[in-house]
């Protein structure tokens, strides 16, 4: 009340011309703009302050402390800091947990929130530049692995191994893992490639799996130590090239470095929300949230990743059933083992037997190991399959 007839005194004095509005609104430490608009609803007989629109007043008191409580209950602390939803993931997560919550503008949320000062002002993170983007869905697969404390208040770290496509952002391989071994991304692309079909090329960083082995500095060839890059090796003979992005440069797979950055601004409000207690917890989320995630509108494309997955040019190449074994036979370990004189070869201190290539002993010969992690090994000579181990059984079964 004070406020409003100082205010007026100094309307009056401005209306005499003893005062202009920029050295009222330099007197006050305000916008001159904000005084102008004041000014205007002086003017009129208007009341300075208005009262709050329909936005606000869709929202009862215990509405809003509604919001109040979830807003609390999501937000988290790690590494000291305190972690508070976006507006929108708080918006979203409104919608679906609490009954008959208005859909109005965030901004609306946020002002509820500073009313009793709940709400923590989200940090913006710098954007890299904009970068190239494939002419098709299909024609390049960025794929990486993000390491981070997922579940909120769980000190334990796991991996989300993630390959998107490059020209939709639609994610098409999404899954927590507890450790970034070969076998999970064995795994992982075996599915992409069965699930979509064969992409033109796969975009991953140095990481040792996806990449040749350096010795000091130069390649060195690895078939003369009995063993060739499993996952390199495989994607070549699918067809399928490799591109590794520059050493210590993110930036050159800004589309999955930036999805990743969205997971850890959003999944673990979801995580927490949903109490996810262990990995498999975590997965089961994993995959409602992706669904959701493919079905939201980009802010740089202006359209849904599975929009554009669905409308766009397609190049994958389809997988033939009669391709399936080749796929299976293709992703495995390799080594090179001499057959003893008595049809024995000893791999991974087990000694297997070899049996005859057409009705000729291969004593002396040299054949290939194929191995699938944890699953099976099989024997080969000039590309035919002589015998399959199953790792986890105990009878073996001759093909």
């Amino acid at each position: 009340m004070v406020l409003k007839k100082a205010m007026e005194y100094k309307f009056d004095k401005i209306d005499k011309k003893e005062l202009s509005i920029s050295q009222m609104a330099k007197m006050m430490g305000c916008s001159r703009s904000w005084l102008c608009r004041l000014y205007a609803r002086y003017k009129k007989g208007e009341p300075l302050q208005k009262e709050r629109g329909h936005r606000f007043s869709s929202f009862s008191i215990s509405m809003k402390n509604k919001l109040k409580d979830l807003y609390k209950e999501l937000t988290y602390e790690y590494k000291g800091i305190k972690h508070s939803p976006s507006m929108q993931i708080l918006k979203d997560i409104a919608l679906e947990k609490i009954d008959n919550f208005p859909d109005v503008h965030i901004e609306t949320l946020r002002n509820i929130l500073k009313e009793d000062q709940v709400y923590l002002k989200h940090v913006k993170v710098k954007k890299y530049r904009k970068r190239f983007e494939a002419g098709a869905v299909g024609e390049i697969i960025q794929g990486d692995v993000s390491v981070h404390n997922w579940i909120p208040g769980d000190n334990k770290k796991f991996n989300l191994i993630l390959f998107i496509d490059d020209k939709s952002r639609y994610v098409l391989y999404a899954k927590f893992v507890e450790s970034d071994s070969l076998e999970n991304h064995i795994t992982a692309l075996k599915e992409l490639i069965l699930t979509f079909g064969y992409p033109i090329a796969i975009y991953y960083d140095n990481d040792a799996k996806y990449n040749y082995v350096r010795r000091n500095g130069m390649y060195f060839d690895l078939e003369k130590e009995l063993s060739k890059p499993l996952i390199p090796n495989a994607l070549n003979e699918l067809g399928i090239s490799l591109i590794n992005s520059k050493p210590y440069q993110p930036q050159g797979k800004g589309k999955v470095e930036r999805k990743f950055l969205t997971f850890q601004n959003q999944l673990p409000f979801y995580l927490k929300l949903n109490k996810a207690k262990n990995i498999d917890d975590a997965n089961k989320i994993l995959a409602q949230y992706i669904i959701k995630h493919n079905s939201t509108v980009s802010r740089v494309t202006k359209k849904t990743p599975e929009d554009i997955f669905k409308t766009a040019t397609d190049i994958f190449r389809n997988v033939k059933k009669a391709e399936l074994e080749e796929i299976e036979n293709t992703f495995t370990k390799r080594q090179i083992r001499k057959v003893s004189n008595i049809n024995e070869i000893s791999y991974n201190n087990k000694n297997y037997l070899v049996p005859k290539y057409k009705g000729i002993s291969l004593s002396s010969f040299n054949i290939e190991v194929r191995e699938n992690p944890n699953q099976w090994i099989k024997l080969f000579y000039k590309n035919d399959i002589l015998i399959k181990y199953n790792l986890n059984e105990v009878n073996d079964e001759n093909i």
